[in-house]
């Protein structure tokens, strides 16, 4: 009889742990949704590179942690909105690259790994033709006095410029649409843009409707790190993406897409010919400088030009 007894409680022992055997293996095969933020408006793929990025940290950890799918979520939003829908916790697993400040760190989750090697701190201008002579003959204090330039409510950007005494329009909207007929009406001189930024047909439309053209001459330089951020809880995932960047930068297929979107652009924009204007950004002062190391090096490219 007890014999019988203990025989029937080590089956249904073993029932409930193949059920739980089952129940583990059917989550684990369930894909983990990963969201990251769309685009700023129609027709831009200027997010295309970020998105590879995630991809491919994601795919260095699978073996750990599991498959995953990605979806686009906030088209259209600025910087101010997401990083409110960050820390309200209104997406379950989203990242969003920002350019990052100290105020920042404290209300998100950041993964100290600058996603654009900090090419993007180097900013060439979008202009009239009419000013083109008039931008080569600028140095670093004449471009503060003369020159107006248009930048995003909420981009880093703007307090950047400000705290080196540029004169800085600030608008809400970051449509090329509505920025470049700023431009168009002599309402102000510039819209900088990063170096490595995609010239995308909506992009092209625009300045092509508005008559716009890229100045050759100068650019503006500061640290400018752009990280990936997701809400402070989602903790989990961000170690995830973390591990997977770094991985990726140890194998060397980082670098080698970093180079796919990037190189070209250097060379196409011509940074070797141009006056440089180093600016000091103040909103990183209590950020840990140990991110630099994997940032690009644009001594190392001037010797690799020639």
């Amino acid at each position: 009889m007890k014999l019988l007894l203990f025989s029937k409680r080590l089956s249904l022992v073993i029932i409930y742990m193949m059920s739980l055997s089952v129940t583990i293996i059917s989550v684990a095969a369930t894909p983990t949704v990963f969201s990251i933020q769309g685009s700023h408006f129609a027709n831009d793929n200027s997010n295309r590179y970020t998105i590879e990025v995630l991809k491919l940290a994601l795919d260095k950890t699978k073996k750990e942690y599991g498959d995953y799918e990605i979806k686009l979520q906030g088209h259209g939003l600025n910087v101010a909105r997401v990083l409110k829908l960050l820390e309200k916790k209104f997406y379950v697993n989203h990242f969003s690259k920002m350019s990052i400040t100290d105020d920042i760190i404290k209300k998100v989750h950041v993964i100290k790994f600058p996603i654009d090697r900090g090419i993007i701190g180097y900013r060439i201008a979008v202009i009239h033709p009419s000013n083109l002579n008039r931008f080569c003959k600028l140095n670093e204090n004449s471009i503060k006095n003369n020159i107006s330039i248009v930048q995003g409510i909420g981009w880093a950007d703007s307090e950047i410029l400000k705290a080196n005494d540029y004169t800085v329009y600030s608008t809400v909207t970051t449509d090329y649409d509505k920025v470049f007929a700023l431009i168009e009406k002599g309402r102000v001189d510039a819209f900088f843009r990063g170096i490595s930024e995609p010239r995308d047909p909506y992009f092209e439309e625009m300045a092509k409707k508005y008559g716009l053209i890229y100045d050759q001459c100068i650019a503006l330089a500061y640290e400018l790190p752009r990280f990936f951020i997701t809400n402070l809880d989602n903790i989990h995932n961000a170690n995830r993406v973390e591990l997977g960047l770094k991985r990726a930068y140890e194998d060397g297929s980082f670098i080698k897409l970093w180079q796919k979107y990037n190189i070209k652009n250097l060379a196409n924009n011509n940074l070797i010919d141009r006056k440089i204007f180093r600016l000091i950004n103040p909103l990183v002062k209590t950020l840990e400088p140990d991110y630099k190391k994997y940032n690009f090096s644009i001594e190392q490219y001037f010797l690799n030009a020639f």
